[in-house]
């Protein structure tokens, strides 16, 4: 299977885009348990017992926290430049707040 983090370099590199993930997976295939929402920084895992129709947020798990707090940056960078005044905020040291991240 393909690597998301590989994808998001090679989209950069040949697309010239500036992809901007928003979840990060919590394993893969038949290890897969949930995802890492970038917004909230909070893994979301899903109810095996119903199928997945319910789920809970949680703390990011350990082995993931640097990697999250990485993309997590990138992401807040990339909706700082979205507009003058969120550069301004990010550049004076405020924190972006979620509906700002998501409008940018």
């Amino acid at each position: 299977g393909a690597n998301f983090l590989k994808v998001v370099d090679q989209i950069k590199v040949r697309l010239g885009a500036t992809p901007v993930p928003l979840q990060l997976a919590i394993g893969a295939e038949e290890n897969f348990t949930g995802v890492v929402d970038l917004v909230k920084m909070k893994a979301i895992n899903w109810n095996e017992a119903d199928q997945g129709t319910t789920f809970v947020y949680e703390d990011i798990p350990a082995d993931m926290q640097d990697l999250a707090a990485e993309w997590h940056q990138n992401l807040i960078e990339s909706a700082a430049e979205a507009s003058e005044d969120l550069m301004e905020k990010y550049l004076g040291g405020e924190e972006l707040t979620e509906e700002e991240i998501k409008k940018a």
